[in-house]
Order: structure tokens, then sequence, then C-alpha cells
């Protein structure tokens, strides 16, 4: 359970945060407009790109919309006459950028109008009807641009208000962080009235007689904005009308100002049932995500001491010194490890070798050739891991092995499969262990139940409840699935074979008189490598082998040389399997072959006309 444990938390803890491709955006929008007194609106903008990016466009539309507007004027009166240019500049930037970057000195831009991607410093200019769209050209991740521009004759004479009427934006190609915008009248003394129509998020704030803030955050493409001033008459502007209009854009504005405010009353109630459903949620989450925890920590006490904890067995030794049976090196590694590895195939190889089978003799220094001299008897496991072996043939290089493994991978993981089900089967004929599906049944829906329930977690619920019933419900989950016990007999001959290993791992330190005859290291040896002690143990045995018998021609000393070596052959196995693995995934991942005026918030929707100007920015 402690494994398991440890293994979930290093699980998490080597999760990456999610990383995607980051979009381009706008992070910051900031936008200067000055009212001249002849009716001119000098504009000023910056803003930041993040993101990836060849350049940017900003599409400046001075056209009139021709809906119905709130005053009986003509449309034409709110389009500017023209869009006068002045400067396009590259702004270097960090991310400590404000408003007051918008001044900031930077690479100033050249036309040219053949400027195409790759190219950096230029712009281009595409005109449209009464529209003019500036193609900025400066690749990059993290940039700011810098585009100021003049209006002509954006600003009508009633004869009671001046008013500016201004699309900002009619269409927003890409997501805008946050947008600030600063609208500055110099020769305005006494009347200042502002609305803005947009996300109702927005927010304006009158300054003084002389300025107007409007902020927003988060605008995205589906999003609008213009904003609408009234403000004391200019003395020089060309454009006018007779129309007394102040009152007629306060009841105009005020109506749009009540939908808005309806909105937001019906956001505020809903909200309210909405957050009284998500705390009462919360409270069934709290308790029953607590009797569920108490309820897991029963079952797992129930399940480990009827179904996990191993039964206690007679043997009650640190040391076992003899084979405590017969059977196959890979029944052993099953029983031990819980599962069959490429481990016990190369101990069933040695095994084969250990009873005459198969024998070998080294080529050279690195290789060795294995030679099939008895095939009778064995067992239809021992006969697949003579065929994985030799091919089909009677002999075999450890080289040609290895080659055979990449090469001809299909054919070989197909014999090591053939392999591995033979073994995991005869395995389990055994009844090594107890197989109690119900009960595992039932533990693994108790952790689901534990999953599901954190559909009910939502943001009133206990943030270290809600961690703990998933970690908790995760790690149950796994233990349930995989807990085992083996059965009494099982338990007993497993305690045996520990004891054995725990022997072959520490008779190094033990007296010569204390040892087994050598005759029985042969054996020992085959068991070592599903044991997993079968390195340490030959190495022992090199330096212990001559004070363990004096009558040292009872065991052959170049055999014992010879089975030294060969008890490293388990690398060789498994990384001729694993090699072969990798082929098989790496031809599977490859491609197919193919021949109200006085400030405060925006009102939603805008009228049936937002004025001439505005346009578009974005990136390409």
């Amino acid at each position: 359970m402690k494994k398991i444990f440890y293994t979930i938390a290093l699980f998490l803890l080597l999760i990456p945060l999610k990383v995607g491709a980051t979009s381009t955006y706008i992070d910051n929008y900031y936008i200067d407009i000055t009212v001249n007194d002849n009716g001119n609106l000098l504009v000023k903008e910056l803003f930041t790109y993040k993101g990836k990016f060849n350049g940017a466009y900003k599409t400046i539309s001075y056209n009139s919309n021709s809906a119905t507007v709130a005053l009986p004027v003509d449309s034409s009166l709110y389009s500017p006459d023209d869009v006068i240019l002045k400067e396009i500049k590259d702004i270097k930037v960090d991310s400590n950028v404000d408003f007051s970057y918008i001044n900031h000195e930077g690479s100033v831009f050249e036309r040219n109008d053949y400027a195409s991607v790759g190219s950096n410093g230029y712009y281009s200019v595409t005109s449209g009807y009464k529209e003019y769209t500036y193609k900025i050209f400066n690749p990059g991740t993290y940039k700011g641009f810098y585009i100021e521009y003049e209006l002509e004759n954006a600003v009508i004479n009633h004869s009671d208000v001046a008013e500016v009427w201004l699309n900002i934006f009619n269409n927003i190609p890409d997501n805008i962080n946050h947008l600030e915008l600063h609208v500055n009248i110099e020769n305005n003394n006494e009347l200042l009235r502002a609305w803005a129509h947009g996300p109702l998020t927005g927010n304006i704030k009158i300054v003084n007689n002389k300025q107007v803030i409007f902020t927003v955050d988060d605008l995205t493409t589906s999003d609008t904005f213009d904003i609408r001033l009234a403000f004391d008459k200019l003395g020089n502007a060309k454009k006018s009308s007779d129309v007394v209009a102040l009152d007629k854009i306060i009841e105009y504005e005020t109506n749009l100002a009540d939908i808005a405010n309806q909105e937001r009353e019906d956001a505020r109630k809903y909200l309210e049932e909405y957050e009284k459903k998500q705390k009462f949620r919360a409270r069934i989450f709290n308790v029953c995500g607590c009797f569920w925890i108490l309820g897991l920590l029963c079952l797992i006490r129930f399940i480990y001491k009827n179904y996990d904890k191993e039964y206690l067995s007679e043997f009650k030794g640190k040391y076992f010194r003899d084979i405590p049976n017969d059977n196959d090196p890979a029944l052993v590694g099953y029983l031990v490890n819980k599962k069959i590895r490429t481990e016990d195939l190369s101990a069933t190889i040695l095994n084969l070798i250990n009873m005459k089978k198969i024998e070998f003799a080294k080529v050279d220094k690195k290789d060795y050739k294995f030679t099939l001299v008895d095939e009778t008897n064995l067992t239809d496991t021992e006969k697949l891991a003579v065929n994985l072996l030799f091919d089909g043939g009677k002999s075999e290089l450890l080289s040609s092995f290895k080659k055979r493994a990449k090469a001809s991978y299909t054919s070989f993981l197909k014999d090591y499969s053939d392999w591995y089900k033979s073994s995991l089967n005869e395995a389990k004929a055994k009844n090594y262990f107890e197989i109690k599906i119900a009960a595992k049944l039932l533990s693994v829906l108790y952790s689901l139940i534990g999953l599901f329930l954190l559909i009910l977690a939502n943001e009133y619920t206990n943030k270290i409840l809600v961690i703990a019933i998933f970690l908790l419900a995760l790690i149950s989950l796994i233990y349930f699935a995989t807990y085992t016990k083996r059965t009494k007999e099982g338990n007993e001959e497993y305690l045996k074979w520990i004891g054995l290993k725990n022997f072959m791992n520490d008779f190094g330190k033990m007296d010569v008189k204390e040892l087994p005859e050598v005759r029985l290291w042969e054996k020992y040896l085959v068991y070592a490598v599903s044991l997993g002690c079968a390195s340490k143990l030959a190495k022992t045995m090199k330096i212990k082998i001559k004070e363990m018998n004096t009558d040292i021609n009872t065991l052959d000393t170049s055999y014992m040389d010879d089975f030294y070596f060969m008890s490293s052959m388990n690398s060789v196995i498994t990384s001729s399997i694993n090699s072969a693995i990798s082929s098989a995934r790496s031809v599977a991942a490859s491609e197919n072959s193919s021949g109200s005026g006085f400030g405060g918030g925006f009102s939603g929707g805008g009228g049936g006309f937002s004025g001439g100007g505005g346009g578009s920015t974005g990136h390409f």
C-alpha cells in the first residue's frame, strides 16, 4: 500500500503543467483622442501583441451607418470627412507597459505597398470605401505598435451642444485583454456628458470638464465598442445642425441605460439564486465527502485484513538454504513478483542449460554459441522458449539472437508473446493467489463513487477536502484494482523462496561450514535470475567457490566461469526484447506511404447607429 501511495504522489508531481499553443492576442490597447476646436480628432493608438505574429494591421473606417440614429439629422454628419495618417512606429515595451507609453519614442516605419510577409519595418496602405487599412510588417512575439492619425470634421455643432459619436471597433479580430481610452477636449469649460455602448462590464469616468476615461477588459471578437460625447459647442467646427440635441440624446441613452440596468438586475438575481444552489450543493458535498473518507478508511482496513494480508506461515526463518521445489523459474518469478518478467525467460533458458537440454560454448570474448542437444520431455512452455532462442534451428549465436530481435521484430515479439502467455497460464494454474472478484469490484466501485462525488464540487466547497477525496479515490482505486493475496500454500512457498533469496544475498558473509554443497549452486544461479539477485550471487560465488569444498573436482570450474558469464545473459535477452518493442513502436508511429452621460457603466447594444471612425485591428 505504501508503494502505491508513493507511486501516485510521484506521478502527480511529475505531471507537467498544461502548456498549449499560445494564441495571439492584444494584451493592452491604449487610445488617446484629442478633440480640436476645428472639429478634428487627433487619435493616438498603442496596442501590445502577445503571441507569434508576422505583423499587425489597422483598419480605420470613417463611413456612417445607414441605420436610424437618435437625432433627425443627416447620418452622414456623423462620419469624418477623411483620415490623415501621421505616423506608424514600433514601440519597445515590457510587462509593465501602461498608458504613458503612448507617447514613447520608437522606430518609425516606412511606407512600402509592395512589402510582404517576412519584411520588417514597413507598412502598406490599402484603401476602400471610406476606409484605409494599414498593414504593418514587424514579426515577433511581444511588441507594441503605435499609429497616429487625424479624423477630419468628426464633431457636429448642434444648436445647443457639440456631439461626437465614434465607432471604436466594428469587429475585433483578436481578443483584447485590457482597453483604456482617454478623450480630451481642449476648449471645453462647462458641459460634458459621455456614454459608451459595448460590454456591460465597461466603465466610464468623467475626470473633469475636459477629460473622459473609458475602460473595459476582456473584449472578445464578438464584441463591438463605440463612444458618444456631448460637450460645449466648438468655435470652428465645420459641421452643424439646427437641432436642440442634448435632451434628445439623453432620452435616447436613458432608454439604452434602462435596458442595460435591467439586464444587470436580472444577472444579480440569477447570481443570487445560483449562489444559493451552489452553497447548498457544497454543503452536501462536504458532508458526503467526510462520510465517504470515513467509509473508505474502514473499507481499506477490511480489505487488507480479509483479502490482502497474507496468511501466517509455518516457516519463520530469514534464510532457506534448499531449493523449495523444482518448479519452472517463470512460476517462481510469478509467485514472488506477481507477474511474468523478461528475467523469467532468461532463467528458463539457463534452466534448460542446467538440465543439459542446451549446450553453449564461448566463440570469442563477447559471443557465445547455443546448441540444442535434447528436445525430449520438455513442457510446452519450455518448447516455446527453445523456439524463441533458436527460431526453428538447432544452434544460435548470442549476437545473432540480438540482431534477429531487432530485424525480425514482428515474429520475435510473437514468439515472446506465445511464451509469455503459456508461462502465465501455467503459473495461474498453480492457484498461487486467491481470486475475490466480487470484493474487488465492490471496492473499486466505492473508489469510483468518490471520483463521481467530485462532480458536486464547486467554488464553495472545501478545497482541502476536494484534494483529499481526489487523491484518496485515485490511490484506493489503484489499490483495490491491484491487490492480491497468496493462498496459504502459496504464501508458505513464497516465504521459502524469499528466504532463499536472502540467503543468496548474504551467503558471502557466512562461514563456509554453513553453506550447502557446491553442486547445488548451479541450480541457485537459475532461480537467482527470477529472484533478482543473479548478478550479486555470481560475483560472490567466484570469490567464495574455492572455500566451499576441498574436492574442487566435483564441479567443472571452467563451466562455472561460463555460468558466471551466462548469469548476465538476462540483460542481453531483456535488451533484445526492448529493442524489438522499440522497433515496432517506431514503425507504428511513422507516416503511411503515399503515391446617462455622467459616467458609470456602458450601455449594451448601442443604438441603431455608431458614428464614423473605428474599424478593426488584428495580426497576421
